[in-house]
């Protein structure tokens, strides 16, 4: 276990329902797994994750990213 026992990832279901999966190795604390509805909330916890398994254009192919 990483970040002081607590580690996130997210997933995307074949149909592309994204899910956020918490998991602890805390005693007494309950791993989750919970959907989120709104596609910001996945791109927003995309951004925040130490480590990506594939590149964004491949986990979010409907979301433009424009140019700052």
């Amino acid at each position: 276990m990483e970040r002081h026992g607590r580690n996130t990832y997210l997933y995307k279901t074949p149909r592309g329902v994204t899910l956020r999966c918490t998991s602890h190795c805390g005693r007494g604390e309950i791993d989750r797994l919970e959907p989120l509805p709104f596609l910001y909330e996945a791109v927003a916890l995309y951004e925040q994750l130490p480590e990506m398994e594939v590149k964004f254009e491949e986990a979010f192919p409907t979301v433009d990213v424009e140019e700052a």
